[in-house]
């Protein structure tokens, strides 16, 4: 069984990079400089850019789309109502497309926010 190690690897690599340089002529620390710089180049790159990359985190009210709700009051299409939402309870109004009223003590999806009313649709 053979084990692969990257220090052979790496090994095997800086040997060849000598003979090369031996047959070629070229200076071993030019050789050197250039492999560093391109590994460089590879992989400081990707650890740039997964640094400089921002990724949004959803906050606030925000965060409440597509959480489940429970409903405290009826929220019918012209009749708004009460939902409980992670321990807060928020006005609700149905989202447009919603079926029905939803009664209370139904499980609700929250779909939008506009304002500070939480627009709901069926859990289905």
């Amino acid at each position: 069984m053979q084990v692969k190690c990257p220090c052979v690897t790496v090994a095997r690599a800086a040997a060849a990079i000598a003979a090369w340089c031996t047959f070629s002529g070229v200076h071993p620390a030019i050789a050197v400089a250039a492999a560093l710089s391109l590994l460089y180049i590879a992989l400081g790159r990707r650890w740039v850019r997964s640094h400089l990359l921002h990724k949004t985190v959803a906050s606030n009210a925000d965060a409440l789309v597509g959480q489940s709700a429970l409903v405290l009051s009826r929220i019918a299409e012209h009749q708004p109502g009460q939902v409980k939402v992670r321990d807060e309870v928020w006005r609700a109004a149905p989202a447009s497309g919603a079926t029905g009223p939803f009664e209370a003590g139904s499980v609700v999806v929250v779909d939008d926010v506009e304002g500070v009313t939480l627009l709901v649709r069926s859990r289905a």
